[in-house]
């Protein structure tokens, strides 16, 4: 439902018809970044949403199941396929990148997978250090 809303094109209407000057810095940034939820969700299909979505909230129950039983490998179709909907996800919402930096965007805005090389590169040694221990 919150699919359908967000990508009404009534929505879109409104977002063009707001001059982000006329807002003071706070609205404005809401602008922003309800003008690129719109975007990214008018990118992606209702059918992907919906099997995400529901893909995501079997995956608790199958999840748990697992925990129980120790049988990890008993989570992997679902791993598969939940894989598979983010790659199909990345490849609607960009044209060109990485698919990874293009998910990421969702989580962290502005963060690329280039930074988080950098980044964890930067752990790594520590972290070998302290686990060797």
């Amino acid at each position: 439902m919150i699919h359908q809303k967000l990508t009404d094109s009534e929505v879109g209407e409104w977002l063009a018809a707001i001059t982000p000057a006329e807002l003071d810095p706070v609205d404005a940034v809401d602008l922003r970044l309800m003008a690129k939820r719109h975007t990214r969700a008018t990118a992606l299909p209702a059918r992907l949403v919906e099997e995400t979505a529901r893909l995501t909230a079997q995956s608790v129950s199958v999840w748990a199941a697992t925990l129980e039983t120790s049988d990890v490998k008993a989570f992997l179709p679902t791993l598969q396929r939940m894989v598979e909907l983010k790659r199909e996800a990345a490849a609607c919402l960009s044209s060109e990148g990485l698919a990874y930096d293009t998910l990421l965007e969702e989580y962290e805005p502005g963060m690329t997978s280039a930074e988080l090389d950098r980044v964890f590169g930067a752990l790594r040694p520590g972290l070998v250090a302290l686990r060797a221990h």
